[in-house]
């Protein structure tokens, strides 16, 4: 049979390529264990908490999950000090499932989605599988990549429908400016059009930069949270999202049932509980985002963009470098890497690393010193050969 022939065409389309495809890559030859700094998963939660909620929630998988994660969605009023309410809350198989949906209800064939790259692929393939035209303003490297407004809100069209924005982007992780966030809403508002806000980072940055608390002004918003970056739980697919409960009932309505395992539910529920262990964390990562920041801006040739999440972009143009040469020595030595070149807006010479333990860090930068060095002595030798 030609399934292909038989198939919905609209939905044939492909994913884009991310971090932490570790299964993907060639055999290492000289590590039995691959450090991945390719994924901005944080790996410092404490893993007795994620043990002890699991433990926890076996006794519940007889059952079915809880298709509303009422439990979870409580928590999670709490965790924002009750300033929101159950109803402004959506949990679903992590943010993707829930961007997906977002699309699947409200993005037609025809409709314009703005997105300034480079940024997180799967907007694209979310809006493309529905029909919709993708409208890119490319960030700017002069501007670290922050986001242009003016530019934005002159792109508007009656044809617009919504508004991609994340923050803080990836994959440079800089934080952008709340005021020319609530600009940007507050335009789109006036035009009828929605806004996506993908807040996937910004526990990193700290909850007072989320937009969450300004909801109720603004009912073009929705934003997408997730427990796979902070809370490192990638495995269990938990996300949720916020927004008005007018739009979440319209998005409840194409959800799939029981689209998040009791498990995950759980288990998302004590990781938010643990304000303490939260605290230790946030300081710990700001240490080592200082002090790889410190370290990389003293390797002559290697240009750090700012961040405010736990991943560094780094544009090794000036070595003559490209990703793919740097992530192949890397990964001979047991470390993957992100190779930037696929993103829209960034050529081949940019790569992201995510941070680690002191440890681990510290090895990543000896070997990209090492390779580094390796570089200029074969260009200095080539250099002799030529006189």
């Amino acid at each position: 049979m030609n399934f292909e022939k038989l198939s919905n065409k609209n939905r044939l389309i492909s994913h884009g390529t991310h971090g932490g495809e570790i299964h993907d890559e060639n055999p290492i030859p000289t590590a039995n264990e691959v450090v991945d700094f390719s994924t901005n998963i944080n790996e410092l939660i404490p893993s007795e908490i994620i043990r002890d909620s699991v433990l926890k929630a076996t006794k519940k998988i007889p059952q079915y999950p809880d298709s509303n994660s009422s439990d979870l969605k409580q928590e999670l009023a709490y965790y924002f000090g009750n300033m929101l309410k159950v109803e402004n809350f959506i949990v679903g198989a992590g943010s993707m499932e829930l961007i997906t949906l977002f699309c699947d209800m409200f993005v037609s064939p025809g409709d314009d989605a703005i997105i300034p790259h480079p940024t997180f692929s799967e907007y694209d393939w979310a809006i493309r599988r529905n029909g919709g035209n993708i409208k890119t303003i490319f960030r700017r490297e002069s501007r670290d990549f922050r986001i242009e407004k003016d530019e934005i809100i002159r792109s508007f069209t009656p044809k617009t429908k919504v508004v991609f924005l994340c923050n803080p982007n990836n994959p440079n992780g800089l934080l952008e400016s709340p005021s020319d966030i609530e600009s940007i809403i507050a335009a789109a508002l006036e035009r009828k059009i929605l806004v996506l806000v993908d807040e996937t980072f910004i526990e990193f940055t700290g909850e007072e930069n989320s937009f969450a608390f300004k909801i109720h002004r603004f009912e073009n918003v929705f934003i997408c949270r997730t427990f796979t970056k902070f809370f490192g739980v990638p495995g269990l697919r938990v996300g949720f999202s916020i927004g008005q409960p007018e739009m979440l009932n319209i998005l409840r309505k194409g959800q799939n049932l029981w689209s998040v395992n009791c498990i995950g539910q759980v288990v998302a529920q004590n990781l938010l509980r643990n304000n303490e262990s939260i605290k230790k964390i946030k300081t710990l990562l700001e240490d080592e985002r200082h002090y790889l920041m410190t370290k990389l801006k003293a390797i002559p040739g290697v240009k750090v963009y700012p961040s405010n999440a736990n991943y560094l972009l780094l544009n090794l143009q000036a070595l003559g470098l490209t990703a793919q040469e740097l992530k192949q020595q890397l990964l001979g030595n047991g470390i993957l890497i992100r190779d930037c070149s696929n993103y829209p807006g960034l050529n081949e010479f940019y790569v992201r690393i995510a941070f680690k333990t002191r440890e681990k860090n510290s090895r990543f930068l000896d070997l990209l010193q090492k390779i580094i060095n390796r570089g200029d002595d074969t260009a200095s030798q080539r250099d002799n050969n030529s006189e």
